[in-house]
């Protein structure tokens, strides 16, 4: 795998999300790339923009991982599934950003281009710490550098659009009503990504079903007749217990 951060996250030194991010690629073959902070898809009934801890709880239905997919994810954490992937991917495009300058939207293009070529993209609670020590810095450390950052964010959106607009949309906020449109009326990435919670949703309510289930064949007392003799004592199948009275 390859962890991809930025320079002001840091990680659990337990490494129980390496394990985690580990299971999750093994069990998927398809799945590119994990999320450790947020993700948006802007389309369908799971519109919205979403974080490791804000999602709407879908859990994958073996290892029983709050797990969500999305359309995009922000840097960072990236957990990409391997070196091989990544450099099949073509790896990060550099002409989001100079050096120096806010690269906003190479990390959603990076994702794009992992669903169009057939992989899956998510987010999980790699219980990362953010912004350690970072205090006022960033793309919104001081007013010509949120200058650049909203530059650079309007020149990468008609970028990606035009090279990805059959694909996605990207207008959310200006367009609401696409949270009430179906699966199959949205664009492929937003349609891919809520189907993919959907098959997680239907397999979680399937063993939730089956776990109530088994605790009733466990628990659910058998029915026994009782039968109060006419001495006062209580007889229930074959065993019967003296002294008790009969309530008149």
């Amino acid at each position: 795998m390859i962890v991809l951060l930025q320079d002001d996250d840091v990680l659990k030194p337990d490494h129980s999300w390496y394990m985690i991010a580990a299971a999750l690629f093994a069990k998927d073959s398809k799945l590119g790339v994990l999320g450790g902070y947020s993700g948006e898809i802007h389309a369908g009934h799971d519109m919205g923009r979403f974080t490791r801890g804000g999602s709407k709880g879908y859990l994958d239905p073996v290892l029983r991982v709050k797990l969500m997919y999305v359309s995009w994810m922000s840097m960072g954490p990236f957990v990409v599934r391997s070196k091989q992937h990544f450099l099949a991917m073509g790896g990060l495009d550099y002409g989001y950003s100079c050096r120096g300058d806010p690269g906003i939207g190479f990390d959603w293009e990076f994702c794009l281009r992992n669903w169009v070529k057939g992989f899956t993209v998510a987010i999980f609670n790699m219980g990362n710490e953010r912004q350690l020590g970072a205090g006022n810095s960033g793309t919104r450390s001081n007013s010509a550098m949120y200058r650049k950052r909203l530059h650079n964010l309007r020149t990468n959106r008609a970028k990606m659009e035009n090279e990805y607009g059959r694909w996605y949309d990207n207008r959310r906020r200006e367009n609401p009503r696409l949270v009430h449109k179906k699966a199959w009326e949205i664009k492929p990435v937003h349609r891919w990504a809520t189907l993919k919670n959907a098959a997680n949703a239907k397999s979680n309510a399937a063993h939730a079903a089956a776990a109530v289930k088994r605790v009733r064949r466990v628990e659910a007392p058998k029915t026994l007749v009782a039968q109060v003799v006419a001495d006062g004592t209580v007889r229930v199948g074959e065993a019967v217990w003296a002294g008790a009275r009969r309530k008149e």
